[in-house]
């Protein structure tokens, strides 16, 4: 049987317990404290089937090129297959968000 789950993510803190970054509406991530990146990159693979498979922790997170989705490690089912929570969203240009003329 499926299951669906959702996961509203509105901080990351650190191992401090401090914010580390805030999601805003539209897509917008603030960094809190003195960490301003112009990008934050996080790991990438270009399909569900290059995922990492070795020397995973649970929370570790991607980019899945093909899906658009950002994909966080929730660890192993009872049969030993991974779980991954995904969360897809919609490629936007430059235009789309108001960095254009």
């Amino acid at each position: 049987m499926a299951t669906t789950s959702s996961l509203n993510i509105t901080t990351f803190k650190n191992e401090g317990n401090s914010n580390a970054m805030t999601f805003g509406s539209g897509g917008s991530i603030t960094f809190n404290g003195s960490f301003g990146p112009n990008a934050y990159a996080f790991n990438c693979w270009d399909d569900n089937n290059s995922r990492p498979t070795t020397g995973l922790t649970i929370g570790g997170m991607g980019y899945n090129k093909q899906s658009n989705a950002l994909e966080v490690y929730a660890g192993v089912d009872a049969e030993g297959n991974p779980l991954w929570a995904v969360f897809s969203g919609t490629l936007m240009s430059d235009q789309d968000l108001g960095n254009t003329p």
